[in-house]
């Protein structure tokens, strides 16, 4: 029954590393996605203001 337990716990730290790992990558990926779009809003002219 401990192999068991020991096994959950390990298991559970790699999902919660993966899903960390994740979290990072798509908030990095969502940033750039805005800025891109705002400078495209920018060339544009959909913008009034660009700073």
């Amino acid at each position: 029954m401990w192999i068991f337990e020991h096994n959950f716990v390990a298991d559970k730290e790699k999902i919660r590393r993966r899903a960390v790992a994740r979290q990072v990558f798509f908030t990095q990926y969502a940033a750039k996605f805005a800025e891109k779009t705002r400078v495209y809003a920018c060339e544009d002219g959909f913008l009034d203001r660009c700073s």
